[in-house]
């Protein structure tokens, strides 16, 4: 799976980063793009990982060990974590999408 940078005044592509396994639906913070991935294993990092919108790369995870990360959303004061085909549904606080290096 590729997650690609699209310049909105072109349509053309800026950059893109392949990554191993699924890419989930990217949610935008302020200082990175993060995804889930599916399966779990396709991450060294963690199931969610932070990717840098000027290099394209990882630079920060977060390991949910109970599965596959299958959506990730915000809403109402809160990140939504699906998992994988179980339908399990976790919340936490946005704060935990914060590059900590």
């Amino acid at each position: 799976m590729t997650l690609s940078k699209v310049d909105p005044s072109t349509g053309t592509t800026a950059s893109s980063s392949p990554f191993q396994g699924s890419i989930t639906n990217p949610l935008v913070r302020p200082d990175a793009v993060w995804v889930g991935f599916e399966p779990h294993s396709a991450s060294p990092q963690g199931a969610i990982v932070a990717i840098d919108p000027a290099s394209g790369k990882v630079i920060d995870g977060i390991s949910i060990p109970e599965g596959q990360v299958s959506a990730l959303f915000e809403g109402f004061g809160s990140v939504w974590v699906v998992l994988g085909q179980e339908g399990i549904v976790e919340r936490f606080s946005p704060d935990v999408l914060t590059v900590k290096h």
